[in-house]
This record gives C-alpha cells, sequence and structure tokens, in this order.
C-alpha cells in the first residue's frame, strides 16, 4: 500500500492517490522499492523489471529490465536514476519524454567485488550530486566512485538505513549485544576519495539502544526513527570526526527525543524539507513536526507522553481503518 499526499492547502495536507497492490502490481510484477519524479512512480520488481507509473492515471507507461534480478533499491535524484539489485549490481537508468521513456545504460555500471556478491534482497542504496554512490550488504556499507569499487568497510550489525549529505554518510542499525559488547544502533562516517582507505568513524549508543530503521542526515542534526515509536535527534553540527574509529554513549540529556508515535510503532519513515519533519510509522500514520524549533531547550520542555514538537496527524482514523481493511 502507498499514499500519496498533496500540501497545497497548508497547513493542513489531504490524501490524493492510494495505491493499492491492485494498482502498483497491475502487470503481476510485484513492487519492491519505488522512487519519485514529478508525476511518475518509478517502481522497482522482484524479477527485474523498472516499470514507470503515472500516478494521476495510476497506469504503467512502460517498464524495462536487463535481467530477472530482484530489485532492492532504486533512487532518482537531480536527473539520475541508479537502480540496485539483490547481488549487489549497480544499474544506470535514462529517463525518456518520449517512448520507450526508459533506457538502461549498461556501459556504466560497476564491478562488485566478489565478497559482496552473495545474494540479499536487503540491500540500500544512496547516492547525491557528486560521484560517489553508496550500497549495503548486511553490516557491510561499500562506496564506489566514478562507477568503480573504492572502498567497503563493516560496521557491528546489520546497517537498516542510510543517507548521504556530502562526503557523510549516516547509518542505523540492528545494535544488539555480542560477547558483552553492546553495538551501537547508528553512526556517521566521512567518505573522503583521497583520504588513506580506513574510513573514519563514530558510533551512537542511544539511551535504550533500540534498533534504528529510519534515517535522515542535515547539516545540523541526525535524526533516527527506531522501532520503539521514539524519533531521536542528535546535533551534529559542530561534530568532530576523529581519525579512526570512536563510540558515544548519548544520555537523555545529549539528544531530543519526540514520542509522537505510539508505543512499539515502527518508525519507518523519515524525512525533512528544512522547516518540517515528516515521520510514518506501521500503522500508516503520518505526523509532521515544527523543525525549526528543534533545540536542546525543547527537548528539556517536551512532556514525556505529548512531544511539544507533534504538529498533526494528516491520516484520520476513519481512513486508516479504510487502509487495513484493504490490507
Amino acid at each position: 500500500m502507498l499514499q500519496v499526499y498533496s500540501s497545497s492547502c497548508e497547513p493542513s495536507y489531504s490524501l490524493t492517490h492510494l495505491f493499492p497492490k491492485t494498482i502498483l502490481d497491475q502487470d503481476k510484477n510485484q513492487t519492491t522499492c519505488f522512487s519519485l519524479h514529478k508525476d511518475l512512480l518509478i517502481c522497482g520488481t522482484e524479477n527485474g523489471y523498472i516499470k514507470l507509473l503515472d500516478i494521476n492515471s495510476e497506469k504503467i507507461l512502460v517498464k524495462a529490465r536487463v535481467n530477472s534480478y530482484y530489485i532492492s533499491d532504486i533512487k532518482y535524484h537531480q536527473g539520475r536514476l541508479i537502480s540496485l539489485d539483490c547481488f549487489g549490481n549497480i544499474l544506470h537508468w535514462k529517463l525518456l519524454e518520449v517512448p520507450p521513456f526508459l533506457q538502461a545504460l549498461g556501459n556504466e555500471s560497476p564491478e562488485v567485488p566478489f565478497l559482496l556478491q552473495q545474494r540479499n534482497i536487503e540491500r540500500l542504496l544512496d547516492f547525491g550530486s557528486d560521484d560517489l554512490i553508496l550500497t549495503t550488504f548486511k553490516s557491510h556499507i561499500t562506496v564506489y566512485k566514478d562507477n568503480a569499487f573504492l572502498v567497503s568497510f563493516p560496521v557491528y550489525s546489520d546497517v537498516f538505513c542510510i543517507d548521504k549529505q556530502d562526503k557523510l554518510v549516516g547509518f542505523g542499525c540492528k545494535g544488539g549485544v555480542d560477547r558483552e559488547f553492546v553495538n551501537p544502533v547508528a553512526g556517521i562516517v566521512l567518505i573522503d576519495p583521497t583520504s588513506p582507505p580506513f574510513i573514519p568513524r563514530i558510533y551512537f549508543r542511544t539511551p535504550d539502544n533500540d534498533p534504528v530503521i529510519s534515517i535522515q542526515l542535515t547539516s545540523r542534526f541526525l535524526i533516527l526513527g527506531d522501532i520503539n515509536g521514539e524519533i531521536h535527534l542528535i546535533n551534529v553540527e559542530n561534530l568532530d570526526i576523529p581519525s579512526g574509529e570512536s563510540f558515544r554513549d548519548l544520555k537523555p540529556s545529549d539528544i531530543t527525543t519526540l514520542r509522537s508515535h505510539g508505543y512499539r510503532d515502527f518508525v519507518w519513515a523519515l524525512n525533512t524539507d528544512g522547516f518540517r519533519l515528516f515521520s510514518g510509522d506501521e500503522t500508516g500514520q503520518i505526523i509532521v513536526h515544527d523543525f525549526l524549533h528543534v533545540d536542546a531547550q525543547n527537548a528539556a520542555l517536551q512532556d514525556a507522553q505529548t512531544p511539544a514538537l507533534k504538529m498533526e496527524n494528516v491520516k484520520d482514523q476513519d481512513e486508516q481503518d479504510s487502509v487495513d481493511k484493504d490490507v
């Protein structure tokens, strides 16, 4: 189930499109990931197809594939469309204004190191405006530059989410305890192609250290969504990442924690436009927070049950009940 909202009538938000499985998979190819460009929903599928779905007509314009591998992730950003399959292969695509609308650029695909080629559908992809592309494989983060392998490094547990901002990459992971060592649930790494192979990184342990499953990295904050219905904001504006590896155990006074979602509701999605922080959980609830007023002073004033930064739930209960029945 996929929902599209419009903010044209701010401060309220309206549900404009609802895409159940019958629409997303009308061509009998199961959707596994998606990205958005204008009025196009770009979907990856379990059998290698990339399909373009027109949001307004709810019809599939075209589909294309290079192979039949499961598409784990796909992203459109500033004119670039890149997909990642379950074997770690990166494919570049080109969107066209006229038929066939979609074209694979196979000659731009980097070679994947052998040790990273095991089949695993839980892979992630991210890239920005530079020539760096990041992928994940279990607890490894891999960096490609100029469509060639640059470096791959492990963290302490499986990576559940990543977000790249310039040379900094934030990541959230499973955490847990391994032989009395408490694994961190998040971190930031500095990716500098001119630096030595060892990547400087700093790890974070939150007060409850619940697994982090969604993330946003801005110039000021590392924002983490966890499986306990909490959103943690860590001020990284003046963060100094030392060479090598370091750890930081965060106390409640070190972070802002928003409890706008229900207890134990998985916060699966986070997004910010610099003014608002959007968060979505497993129940279909979407909450908008006033991002301009997130600071340590606000954290001290928060009520444990009703966060001061909660603005609005854009989905009422009747709509949620309808979605639950469809699912």
